[in-house]
């Protein structure tokens, strides 16, 4: 019976596509084909000649040889843990070791199974510095949060939290509108029901109050959150600044309509005419223009000299006249 369990266990450990070995006395006394292929030796040049310290890299050594002698002493029944291995050509290679006691003709050993997994250490190693870098990239852009289909703020930048005066773990897993409340919240002009209601992008502006009480004026741009099935789960907001564009428009505005009030104003009558193709198009007006001329302009802004005034041959000449001085001057 104990031969044919071995058969068995020889043929199962043969055809095995993981490494299988059986330790004896610190050598090992049994490896699969696919074990003598992950180290780069025959499996006559390891059985029985070598031991798990001949692979074992030099930083892990301690750590799996007191694990084995754990389990031969039977301190431990199983183990599981992931090692460095360095092979025939010197290769380090990363693998994950499941092993636990067993008898071996009799006395006690050790059975492991091992898994190459350098190809998965390092797609977690690549995923883990993609993800480093775009959370580095995140938090250094403007304000930015994720909020799902039940208004669950799901993701936030560091950028957002230092508006807001809060820990991420303060805000995530909070409603939008506690968090980020705005006059839009509740209505039907809410940014997450239009994109939810199939828009693609949504902007809009928003007033802010810093922590420290400094008033602001966000532009916000709110885009579809996908999941990986293309599904729109939420959206996607950030907001940038635009405090000091809105003073400049305000002022430049204000500015305007005290330069437009100024014009009007004028004691002389004033008409603006734009040189277009050597004709001149009639822009603008003063109140003493319109005065004096019974408040007919308003029926000629935007017409041509040619068009407004078909006999004024002579307007025209001079005006061009002032066209080619001023050109000449500068």
């Amino acid at each position: 019976a104990l031969r044919e369990s071995e058969a068995r266990f020889q043929v199962l450990a043969e055809r095995s596509v993981v490494g299988i070995s059986v330790v004896q006395d610190g050598v090992y006394r049994f490896v699969n084909p696919r074990l003598a292929e992950m180290f780069g030796y025959p499996k006559e040049e390891i059985e029985n000649k070598k031991s798990p310290a001949d692979f074992v890299h030099p930083d892990d050594k301690v750590f799996v040889e007191r694990s084995m002698n754990k389990r031969v002493a039977g301190d431990e029944e199983f183990a599981h843990y992931e090692a460095r291995m360095v092979n025939k050509d010197f290769e380090t290679r990363h693998v994950e070791v499941f092993g636990s006691r067993m008898k071996y003709h009799g006395k006690p050993a050790v059975i492991a199974t091992m898994l190459d997994i350098t190809e998965r250490k390092k797609t977690q190693q690549e995923l883990a510095r993609t993800h480093s870098d775009l959370r580095q990239i995140l938090d250094s852009a403007a304000p930015l949060l994720v909020i799902n289909r039940d208004f669950d703020v799901v993701r936030v930048n560091d950028t957002f939290c230092s508006h807001v005066g809060k820990r991420a773990d303060e805000v995530k897993g909070n409603k939008c509108y506690d968090i980020w409340p705005s006059v839009l919240c509740h209505t039907a002009e809410c940014p997450l029901e239009e994109i939810l209601d199939g828009e693609a992008l949504v902007s809009y502006e928003k007033e802010h109050v810093t922590p420290d009480g400094v008033k602001s004026i966000l532009a916000a741009k709110a885009l579809p959150y996908q999941d990986v099935d293309g599904s729109v789960q939420g959206m996607i907001a950030s907001f940038s600044d635009i405090t000091e564009l809105k003073n400049r428009e305000d002022a430049l505005r204000q500015s305007e309509e005290k330069s437009r009030a100024q014009f009007l104003s004028i004691p002389v009558a004033t008409y603006i005419w734009q040189y277009v193709n050597d004709d001149f198009v009639f822009v603008d007006y003063n109140d003493e223009a319109m005065r004096i001329t019974g408040g007919v302009l308003p029926a000629i802004v935007g017409k041509t000299l040619t068009e407004a005034f078909p006999d004024r041959e002579d307007w025209k000449r001079e005006m061009l006249l002032c066209v080619k001085l001023s050109l000449i001057h500068i």
